[in-house]
């Protein structure tokens, strides 16, 4: 599969009913795995755009979620919420809308046994429930998905989690514990983050 031709063709259609049609073309010839990746790549599409064209960038999530729906998986359904929800609290600082998204991927994730994509995808609703004012709540979420992604292994979502955790706390004037939270992180990134070779 060439993920990126794909997006091209499927970005380069003038409306969502034919963006739906071309997926719907398409998907049934692609394996799970193939299907999994088209979905990351729109993710990921969505992730670049969401600070130069918003609207762009939800549209994307929304094409993750009519993949989700042509092969009926909860998992690529998830990611398309995600992607909509980090539009929505980074992208517009709609952040109770967000935080609605970021917990019914998270819901989606636990209904297929996946805990530790469960806890990845409160990740972003750290941010949102600080913005509200919600700190108290949004450490007890940190210190619940921590635990959780430490115990599979999921190293650099935990250090970008953790850091998430230190500014909340640098926000709320706890500028030490802020400092062992960078610390704890930079560790993590030192230690597992990929390596150009």
């Amino acid at each position: 599969m060439d993920g990126p031709a794909l997006i091209a063709d499927l970005l380069g259609m003038e409306s969502r009913r034919a963006q739906h049609a071309w997926l719907a073309a398409r998907v049934a010839r692609l394996s799970t795995a193939q299907q999994h990746e088209l979905a990351a790549a729109l993710k990921t599409s969505a992730d670049q755009v969401r600070g130069s064209d918003i609207q762009r960038c939800l549209e994307l999530g929304q094409l993750i979620r009519d993949l989700a729906q042509l092969v009926d998986d909860p998992g690529i359904d998830a990611l398309g919420l995600l992607a909509l929800a980090n539009a929505y609290v980074i992208g517009l600082g709609q952040f109770q809308h967000g935080i609605e998204l970021y917990d019914q991927a998270a819901a989606l994730y636990a209904t297929v046994g996946d805990v530790a994509s469960q806890a990845q995808s409160q990740i972003g609703k750290l941010w949102a429930l600080a913005s509200l004012g919600r700190a108290e709540e949004a450490l007890a979420v940190g210190e619940w998905a921590s635990e959780v992604l430490r115990q599979h292994a999921r190293w650099i979502p935990l250090a970008t989690l953790i850091s998430n955790l230190a500014i909340i706390h640098g926000r709320s004037g706890e500028d030490a514990a802020a400092l062992v939270r960078f610390t704890q992180a930079e560790e993590l990134y030192q230690t597992h983050a990929p390596t150009a070779e």
